[in-house]
């Protein structure tokens, strides 16, 4: 986009980057990369695999990089861009949560492993029995 004040390439941003003019206002939108629906996407899908941990982070991340993005080159004008942000936050933090948790369960687990060798072994061999009675194997 070219700004009507100075003339200058405003690469689809919102304001001017020479003047700091408004290049677009209520009746021209911008062209963008389609990077408002991008923001939507990843925040829902960093939503949708928060529990996975480390996967729903990343993509929430992204989310969250697309929808801040866009809100700086071309002001918080969409409501995809709003809605994909504020699903990006409540995936990373769910994320994080999973995470925590995972990281402690792993952490009992080896704890457990480790100082109750025996109690671990009665419980497999208890599981093998159950298992075997239950599907006839």
């Amino acid at each position: 986009m070219i700004c009507k004040n100075c003339g200058a390439d405003a690469q689809n941003n919102k304001y001017c980057p020479r003047c700091g003019a408004l290049v677009y206002g209520d009746t021209q939108q911008p062209t963008g990369d389609g990077s408002h629906t991008k923001a939507l996407v990843f925040g829902i899908l960093g939503l949708a695999f928060c529990e996975t941990g480390i996967l729903g982070l990343i993509f929430s991340i992204i989310g969250l990089s697309k929808a801040n993005n866009y809100i700086r080159n071309f002001g918080n004008v969409s409501n995809q861009v709003r809605i994909g942000k504020r699903l990006s936050i409540a995936g990373i933090i769910v994320s994080i949560v999973m995470i925590v948790l995972i990281v402690t369960l792993v952490s009992l687990l080896i704890y457990f492993a480790a100082n109750h060798p025996d109690d671990l072994k009665r419980f497999f061999n208890e599981f093998e029995r159950e298992y075997k009675y239950t599907y006839r194997i």
